[in-house]
């Protein structure tokens, strides 16, 4: 047996830019619970800034009144169509319309002519856009009151969570102006504080916040850390030599993305904050303030652990069914941007165009009994669309890709999997800016990778893309850079269906290989090949 190296005989550093890289992503993944206070108010700033009367039996007058006192022409800022007050939590959209719509038209053409783009449009009841194209058919703004408006409750599984009031004003309360031919409508939405329930998401979110923390190191760091003490003391070959190393760490996010666990956790944080959501989704529709669209867009990309759940669950349809290798892994960077993009576009459509008004406005009164369908806003089946819109993009691309590749791109070249080009985007980009591996030196490893791209059943995730977890084991002999190790968990890796290889690994980690009988069947497409598992002289999480 090969001699093992004195304690301490190897020098092992580790890559700065690879280490910020991978602690930004930790510090990313686990202040995503915590993120949602970007919009949120902590419970200890929640105050009540109304009597519970206004959200219990005021009536639709004296709550317009109420809230007409406190949002007009007069109190608002000169030339605002959104503001949102921060005493009391209250979401105020404007605009101006101009009378003279044609008499005698059905509701539904008044909305899809004359109201696309208001201000909380899809919120709107019966009651609701019947006064307004009641007073839009009108000659001139004298005959309209100025008190003239209605509200609704707003419930979400019957439970009520704030209110909402739309009325009309003559003129131009946003220029302050007076014009004969102008009616201003103003719509707001007053959430209720909860405060002891907004105390229970902070306890639940710091709670998922620490549960991130556990699973990211016992399930990475702790591996690359063990990784750096065993090529400290082992070294990485049994050859002679002045070896040192340099160790880059990868990306662990698709490591906690994978946690059935903490998806649903992440999923659920997601879901005690609708109202929250549902405020996110009228200031991506209303406001024009830059500031407020990229506050709203931010809050809406939590959306993402809805994308990122459902992969769960079709992963662990996929290998209950063994049926991994229709389903094109998704990459967790690509998707994050392409629901941070496709949210809140998706959301700013809501309030206009046809047909999507009309299928929020039925949703909201899908569950309510018709009694209570002027008067009450039930988002409990919208929010379950928006979810399943966000969910299912990913489970469309995982089943498509492997269709549309077959059918429309030819072969392509054989991919490098030890290189860091065989990557996920983030990674690919961090090691191209940075030049972290230059080109040239020998590169080993990717075995794990290859294996699960020839023999799909093998993944442990057939879902999430696992190949940024890698950590780049750099080797310089005598100050020479002489090759590149790419080292993959072995538990990204499904191992119940391959054996011990009868002789040990001659590196202190796994290696992943085709047993000399199994070149026979290479060839015979039809037959699965049959991998073995060189073991190190001590356990590693590691494998070549």
């Amino acid at each position: 047996m090969a001699k093992v190296a004195d304690a301490g005989a190897f020098r092992v550093t580790r890559n700065r830019v690879a280490w910020l890289v991978s602690l930004a992503s930790l510090i990313n993944l686990s202040s995503t619970p915590l993120s949602a206070y970007i919009s949120e108010s902590f419970p200890w700033t929640l105050r009540p800034s109304f009597p519970e009367t206004v959200f219990e039996s005021d009536s639709d007058a004296n709550l317009t009144r109420r809230l007409q006192r406190l949002y007009n022409s007069s109190t608002l800022p000169l030339g605002a169509t959104y503001v949102v007050d921060g005493s009391t939590l209250a979401q105020v959209g404007r605009q101006t319309l101009h009378l003279g719509m044609e008499a005698n038209l059905t509701l539904d053409k008044c909305i899809s002519t004359y109201l696309l783009g208001l201000p909380g449009l899809i919120f709107y009841r019966p009651k609701q856009l019947q006064l307004v194209c009641t007073i839009l058919s009108a000659s001139n703004s004298s005959t309209v009151l100025d008190w003239a408006g209605a509200c609704t409750v707003d419930v979400i599984c019957a439970i009520p969570y704030g209110r909402s009031c739309l009325w009309l004003t003559p003129g131009d309360d946003i220029h302050n102006t007076s014009d004969a031919q102008v009616v201003t409508l103003t719509y707001a939405s007053l959430p209720r504080p909860w405060v002891s329930w907004a105390w229970i998401k902070l306890v639940y979110r710091l709670a998922t916040t620490l549960l991130v923390w556990h699973r990211l190191w016992h399930r990475y760091y702790v591996h690359v850390l063990a990784l750096e003490a065993t090529v400290r003391r082992c070294g990485h070959r049994h050859k002679p030599g002045a070896w040192t190393y340099e160790v880059l760490a990868g990306d662990p996010t698709a490591i906690v993305l994978l946690d059935p666990w903490i998806a649903s956790a992440f999923y659920i944080d997601v879901w005690l904050s609708v109202t929250n959501l549902a405020m996110a989704v009228i200031q991506q529709m209303q406001s024009a303030n830059f500031y407020i669209k990229v506050l709203s867009a931010t809050y809406l990309s939590r959306t993402v652990w809805f994308a990122y759940w459902s992969l769960c669950l079709v992963s662990r349809l996929l290998k209950r069914y063994a049926i991994e290798h229709k389903f094109s892994e998704v990459d967790p960077t690509l998707l994050a941007i392409a629901v941070s993009v496709y949210g809140p576009v998706l959301t700013s459509l809501n309030g206009q165009v046809p047909f999507m008004v009309a299928f929020y406005q039925w949703s909201f009164a899908y569950f309510l009994p018709v009694s209570a369908q002027d008067d009450q806003v039930e988002v409990s089946l919208a929010i379950l669309v928006y979810t399943l819109n966000i969910a299912i993009l990913p489970v469309l691309y995982g089943f498509c890709a492997p269709l549309l590749r077959h059918c429309c791109c030819r072969a392509s070249r054989r991919p490098n999997y030890s290189s860091y080009t065989y990557s996920n985007f983030k990674s690919r980009l961090v090691f191209d800016c940075f030049r972290l591996i230059p080109p040239g030196a020998t590169a080993l490893g990717g075995n794990v990778h290859q294996a699960i791209e020839r023999d799909p059943h093998l993944k442990r995730c057939p879902t999430i893309s696992l190949r940024a977890t890698d950590c780049f084991l750099t080797v310089y002999c005598n100050g020479q850079r002489q090759e590149t190790l790419r080292l993959s968990l072995l538990c990204c890796m499904d191992t119940q269906s391959i054996g011990d290889a009868s002789t040990a690994s001659s590196f202190p980690f796994n290696v992943l290989t085709l047993p000399p009988q199994a070149a026979l069947l290479v060839p015979q497409t039809t037959q699965p090949l049959v991998y073995e598992i060189q073991r190190p002289n001590e356990p590693s999480a590691w494998c070549l």
